[in-house]
């Protein structure tokens, strides 16, 4: 069970790209890991950001 749990944890940034790993330990029955989620090329021009001025 543990090398299905290893394959799978590091096989995640091969099917989404916009996150990295941290660190995870496998439990008795559920694993914790850290995952980054990080941003993929250009960021979206005019998003609005709650922490920007006139943003209601």
């Amino acid at each position: 069970m543990g090398k299905i749990i290893y394959n799978q944890w590091f096989d995640i940034p091969r099917r989404f790209k916009q996150v990295e790993l941290d660190k995870f330990i496998v439990m008795p029955n559920h694993i914790h890991g850290i995952i980054k989620i990080v941003p993929l090329g250009a960021p979206l021009a005019g998003v609005r950001k709650p922490w920007e001025s006139n943003y209601q």
